[in-house]
């Protein structure tokens, strides 16, 4: 495991199924864990912690490790490149997000995906 960059997020989930997806998530330079009620709650606040200035200090850390680790390579416009690691399963995928609705990557502002394959989160 690589340590918490800030650009490297670990997702600690406490629930996943197709109605919810809730949790804990750690890194960025966050001081302390956050927590989220959905995956695009999820979403929204790692686009927000890209945006600030690494905080110096102890990073915020949860006992055991986390369910998958997050980790934002390139960020351009609404769209990020990166890889989610699955730990306890192994596992590693690459990602391209969709954006939102940016004309700009791809997406024309038709509320479609730019046919990237999707990522679920599952334990």
């Amino acid at each position: 495991m690589l340590p918490m960059g800030t650009n490297t997020f670990g997702l600690y989930l406490d629930k996943t199924g197709p109605e919810k997806t809730s949790g804990w998530i750690t890194g960025g330079g966050l001081q302390e864990a956050s927590p989220f009620s959905s995956l695009t709650k999820m979403i929204l606040l790692v686009d927000e912690l890209l945006d600030r200035e690494p905080e110096n200090g102890e990073r915020a850390l949860l006992p055991g490790q986390p369910d998958f680790e997050l980790e934002v390579l390139f960020r351009q416009n609404y769209s990020w490149q990166g890889r989610l690691r699955w730990l306890a399963g192994g596992k590693e995928a690459t990602f391209r997000s969709c954006g939102r609705d940016d004309p700009a990557d791809g997406d024309q502002g038709t509320g479609g995906c730019c046919g990237c394959p999707h990522l679920e989160l599952q334990r």
